[in-house]
This record gives C-alpha cells, structure tokens and sequence, in this order.
C-alpha cells in the first residue's frame, strides 16, 4: 500500500506540475544544423556544393492543457550553394550534366514560418514530445555567370506539411532547454534540422 501510494502521489505531482504548466505562455529561441538532400552528386572538376547550413528560430507558444500545445514560428533556414567551371560535371537523379560557362555560382536563401501542434509528457524535469505542423517556405535564388556578367535574382515559396519530435529539460520553473528534430520537404528536397535552444514561460 505505501509503494501504491508513493507512485500515486508522484503521478499526481507530475500532473498537476503539467497542468501549471498549461496555464501559460512562451517564447523560445532555436540555433541548429539543417541538411538540403538536393540529390546533386558526382561533382567533377571545381564544382562544389554546399547543402549543409546553420539554422534558427523564434517561436510563441501557448500550452492548451493535458500536455497539448500550439506553436507559431519563423525561421531563418540559411543557405545552398553550387558553383563550377566550364568542363566540370554533375549528376543529378541519374543524369549526368556538364557545365559550359567559367564561373558559375547559384545560391538559394530560405526562410520560413508555420505553426505546429505539439504533445509533450512529462517525466518530471525532463519531457519528450512530438510535433505535426504546416510550414510556408520561402527562397531567394540568385544565378550569376562572371564570365560574361550574368546575374538574375528570382523567387519561390510552396507550403509543405512538417514532422519532428525533441525532448525538453526544466532548469527553472519557467525556463527549459530543448534538443529538436525537424523533417520537411523545400523545394523538392528532404530537408532535416536538428537543433538546440532555451523556451521561457511567461
């Protein structure tokens, strides 16, 4: 009996613990890793592509109760690069393309925001928690040609649904740091994010 009423009473610590949490508001800031799968491969020659860039988030939550919350977010999902020569060579979804102009470069700049709903429990100071969401994605390309003074900026955007989970770890009452992971598709390429921050209740 007093093992059941031990486990009873943290259950019900823990609950009413998640139900304060509930009552409030928070903001939170995020600094992360985020992976473009561009399905470029087989770069020959001076070509390069870098399709591995840092990240980062704002967001505003508000937790409804019993561990569900919504969030709303903008992020600033940083950059893919290329550039190559005239001769080099790359292969992309089985085809394999030659490039005629000296320096070439592309670059394509992405932002986002969304909102996603949230489930999180509690484990005492630390919580897992999964998240399903939209997101609307924006980009900034630029192609430039040196060799003859080519340089054309457009832009795109599309709304894609997002998938992640991350756990979460009280260091005070109303401040926690969060480890998160986030996968997406932007422009026809998988992209993952994996990254860290604080979240302060209010």
């Amino acid at each position: 009996m007093k093992k059941l009423a031990a486990v009873t009473i943290i259950l019900l610590q823990m609950f009413t613990y998640q139900t304060a949490q509930a009552e409030m508001f928070y903001v939170g800031a995020m600094y992360g890793q985020t992976q473009y799968e561009t399905g470029v491969t087989a770069l020959t020659g001076t070509a390069t592509l870098d399709d591995e860039t840092t990240s980062s988030k704002v967001l505003v939550g508000m937790n409804i109760g019993f561990g569900l919350m919504a969030e709303v977010y903008y992020a600033d999902m940083g950059d893919v690069t290329f550039s190559a020569n005239s001769g080099d060579t790359y292969t992309e979804a089985g085809v394999t393309e030659t490039i005629v102009y000296d320096g070439l470069s592309t670059m394509s700049q992405y932002k986002a925001y969304g909102i996603n709903a949230v489930y999180k429990l509690g484990f005492g100071i630390a919580s897992v928690y999964a998240k399903a969401g939209m997101l609307h994605w924006e980009s900034e390309n630029t192609v430039q040609i040196t060799s003859f003074g080519f340089k054309e900026t457009t832009t795109t955007s599309g709304n894609e649904p997002l998938v992640g989970a991350g756990v979460e770890f009280t260091l005070l009452p109303l401040v926690s740091i969060r480890l998160d992971y986030e996968l997406t598709k932007i422009d026809e390429d998988d992209v993952t994010n994996i990254s860290a921050g604080v979240v302060v209740g209010f």
